[in-house]
């Protein structure tokens, strides 16, 4: 204080509307308010009682877990909702590709003689949680992912669901524990997305493995941020690799007895990523997004970091890049996969195409195998050349006819 002449210092008090007012600088720390300690506690129940979404669900439906039980057999996530399969009209379940595949970056980022995705045996459970585990469970395999490389916007991948048993006209467009959905939901389209995530009273639903049904009661989840590019890890190769998620879209989580301002801890833990974001547009609940991953505050009273915004993919995006549409909720034109498994076509070398057309077949990409066991197809050249590299690669075609917030069981 001494250093700054005379003419440059802040008075020690100063007048405000006929009041004296001290200027002094008190020396502390800035915290974030409100996370937490003044929240309703219907936002922990969950850490006392597990919410019935981790049980087995026949039929299936959106907000129960869901995991690849041979890449992925030690970790759980959730299954968002049913689709349809814009290119054979089957339907699918949707999820994170973090949740279904154990490694999903294109083949050009990852090393040739490193971990290998298993292709062939990517079976889908649900549930995988407990006890309740293991092929037996089986509700498909991974049909397709969006490929991750160093800048996304989708985290993304699809269940082929062979057994239409396994889905009620009736059930499975819903989503677990969330009331008043009184038909399929469709996706909000970009405008309405948009003006969604510019309303800062906009409220949000969600069903989740781990943190059960929210947007009810006194769980409400608010937008905080409309686009954010978020730097995350996603494993390569059994690496964590941080990379880029463009046009993020992030959740709060909020209640009528949340003082204004404030904003309650876990809108989301690890084992959510893959559920369905909805909102109401028109009194009708429809699918805005799908949750991937969660970012943490400070909390100085535990000393921990604890979730506090819940990153989410935008369903356009979602919808584009996976090559889906919003299910109706009917068997109407609903083609049944008969063969139990994706049809592959082995290429020789690395590529960073996301699918390629042989024969007139478009296959996506899958992964890497091993040439030794799995050499390349001898078929016609794709219409698009493959990159040369030393290693193959293998793709799937549709059927015929912050870390994200993956989590260990616990």
């Amino acid at each position: 204080m001494n250093d700054i002449p005379e003419e440059d210092r802040i008075p020690s008090t100063v007048d405000v509307d006929g009041e004296t007012v001290k200027t002094d600088v008190v020396q502390g720390t800035v915290e974030l308010q409100g996370f937490g300690n003044t929240c309703d506690p219907v936002w922990l129940q969950w850490q006392q009682v597990a919410p019935n979404n981790r049980n087995t669900h026949r039929p299936l439906m959106g907000g129960v877990s869901t995991t690849n039980w041979d890449s992925l057999g030690g970790f759980v996530g959730t299954l968002g909702f049913i689709a349809k399969d814009t290119t054979d009209n089957t339907l699918v379940g949707v999820s994170n590709n973090h949740v279904l595949v154990n490694d999903a970056f294109f083949t050009t980022e990852r090393d040739p003689l490193g971990i290998r995705t298993n292709v062939f045996q990517n079976i889908c459970t649900q549930p995988n949680d407990g006890a309740n585990m293991g092929p037996q469970f089986k509700v498909g395999v991974v049909k397709r992912y969006q490929p991750i490389n160093q800048t996304n916007k989708v985290d993304g991948a699809l269940i082929a669901i062979d057994d239409l048993s396994l889905l009620d006209p009736a059930v499975s467009w819903m989503q677990y524990g969330i009331s008043g959905m009184t038909s399929a939901p469709r996706f909000a389209t970009t405008q309405e997305i948009n003006q969604a995530l510019e309303n800062p009273a906009q409220e949000y639903y969600m069903s989740s493995r781990t943190t059960g049904p929210k947007g009810q009661d006194d769980t409400k989840l608010l937008n905080w941020s409309a686009s954010s590019s978020i730097l995350i890890g996603y494993k390569k190769q059994g690496v964590l690799t941080n990379v880029y998620m463009n046009d993020t879209f992030e959740l709060v989580a909020s209640g009528s007895t949340t003082p204004s301002g404030d904003h309650c801890y876990y809108p989301s833990a690890g084992g959510d990523s893959g559920s369905a974001i909805l909102t109401r547009i028109n009194d009708d609940l429809v699918i805005v997004g799908m949750l991937y991953g969660g970012r943490s505050v400070y909390d100085p009273e535990t000393e921990s970091n604890i979730p506090a915004y819940s990153l989410c993919n935008r369903i356009d995006l979602i919808a584009d890049q996976l090559d889906i549409k919003a299910w109706d909720g009917t068997f109407n034109n609903v083609v049944v996969n008969q063969t139990g498994a994706p049809l592959t076509h082995i290429v020789g070398g690395l590529s960073a195409q996301k699918k390629i057309k042989v024969g007139g077949t478009t296959f996506y990409q899958h992964g890497l195998v091993d040439n030794s066991a799995y050499p390349p197809d001898p078929t016609p050249q794709p219409t698009a050349p493959p990159d040369p590299a030393p290693s193959p690669s293998a793709t799937t075609p549709p059927n015929p006819t912050p870390t994200p917030s993956d989590q260990p069981i616990p």
